[in-house]
């Protein structure tokens, strides 16, 4: 076997070890197996998983992955057999799944929705750990979303539990707002009284002094 590529690579020392990139191939009496040097994406169907608490949940993933050491990716995936994608697509969902389950049974599920990121990279390290044997590496691993399981509504409980919650608080908040609003309204219907009185009051006052004036006058004439 011989692997020829066009991607670099370096020894321990730093001296390049890149090996030949050009070959003859003559069909039928020789096998050829051409891997991706790019990354490739790969999504991940939904499994399911459980967390700190047991609850059952599942996951959907995407993933993009490349072919870090061919010739260990040739030796170890059954390429031959199952083709490139096929062999790869198996490694990595069964890493996945299984560094996934682990990682869940550390945290409840609310905790892993709320920061699915920190939930995606704790993953992401670990497969890449072990993908390192597998001559593969892995680029990025994104949480899509999550889902309840069959039989289960775990999820579905939570969001009803949130918009309860949500729902008593805006109707505290209205109660409140409304009673400021009237507080408000009665003190100034309250102030506006007492001008009014006031103005009432002065008004009278005027009256009478002018009445007083009138009738000084008139003993006077």
């Amino acid at each position: 076997r011989k692997v020829y590529s066009p991607q670099p690579k370096h020894n321990k020392q730093g001296q390049d070890i890149s090996g030949k990139t050009s070959y003859f191939f003559i069909p039928f009496l020789m096998q050829r197996i051409v891997l991706p040097l790019t990354n490739v994406k790969m999504e991940i169907p939904k499994f399911e998983l459980k967390d700190l608490e047991v609850a059952p949940f599942s996951c959907e993933v995407t993933c993009w992955f490349r072919i870090e050491t061919p010739e260990i990716a040739v030796e170890k995936l059954d390429i031959i057999e199952d083709g490139f994608e096929g062999a790869v697509k198996d490694t990595l969902e069964e890493q996945i799944r299984g560094i996934a389950r682990a990682a869940a049974m550390k945290q409840e599920l609310l905790k892993i929705m709320r920061d699915r990121k920190t939930f995606g990279d704790t993953v992401e390290k670990e497969v890449n750990g072990a993908l390192e044997e597998w001559g593969l590496e892995l680029v990025k691993l994104e949480i899509i979303d999550f889902h309840d399981v069959e039989g289960s509504q775990v999820i579905k409980d939570y969001e009803g539990i949130r918009k309860a919650t949500i729902k008593s608080m805006s109707r505290q908040e209205i109660a409140i707002k409304n009673k400021e609003a009237e507080i408000v309204e009665a003190n100034n219907l309250n102030e506006a009284n007492i001008v009014k009185a006031e103005a009432e009051k002065q008004t009278e006052k005027a009256k009478v002094a002018k009445q007083l004036a009138i009738d000084i006058a008139n003993m006077e004439a």
